[in-house]
């Protein structure tokens, strides 16, 4: 995911987030739960930022190397086997990108998600739209240092119902997506219903 990054050396993990302590927490139970790794976790506060990291060559070499996470100095995509994988799969890379860098708007008027790479981007709205459901990608300044990103939007009823198939990883999202889906009337049977004719 954006927020995470592998160092250059591939000698370690790192990811750093301001805004939602519970990302740090979802990434450090991640790596205890499917990893099992015998190295400290470290986190710290750096002026108002956490950063976590694990010192692992294995755990760098594996994600490098097999699953296609780029270096901190390289681009940012979504790996090539992720398109050829199963829906579920699918559906698994885009629920935690969007809980690492999504939000929903306080007018529950759309999902958004921001990165500062253009194929990234495009390569998340492809996923997306395997998965049925459409967004619109445009250029937009912005961030700390107002620099040159990329907004990937998602609009609509019948997206969000899809939507609801994919789901969110962190508490806050889950929240505001039901108040969503309390405005949209969207139950979990219409998005069954979708989810079916996509499938």
């Amino acid at each position: 995911m954006p927020d995470g990054s592998l160092i250059k050396d591939l000698r370690r993990i790192y990811f750093h987030q301001k805004k939602d302590y519970s990302k740090i927490i979802l990434f450090r139970k991640l790596i205890r739960l499917l990893f099992k790794p015998k190295n400290k976790i470290f986190t710290v506060n750096d002026r108002g930022t956490f950063k976590t990291y694990i010192n692992s060559k294995t755990l760098a070499f594996f994600f490098y190397f097999i699953m296609g996470v780029p270096k901190s100095d390289e681009q940012m995509r979504v790996p090539s086997w992720i398109f050829k994988s199963p829906h579920s799969v699918k559906i698994a890379y885009l629920r935690e990108a969007f809980s690492m860098e999504g939000t929903i708007l306080k007018k529950l008027t759309e999902i958004r998600f921001i990165t500062k790479d253009e194929l990234f981007a495009k390569d998340v709205q492809e996923l997306l739209s395997e998965v049925g459901i459409k967004s619109f990608v445009r250029p937009r300044i912005g961030g700390t240092h107002r620099t040159r990103q990329y907004r990937i939007s998602i609009y609509r009823k019948e997206n969000f119902a899809i939507f609801k198939n994919i789901g969110w990883s962190t508490d806050f999202h889950k929240r505001r997506f039901r108040k969503l889906c309390v405005k949209y009337r969207i139950s979990r049977k219409w998005s069954s219903a979708k989810k079916k004719v996509i499938d």
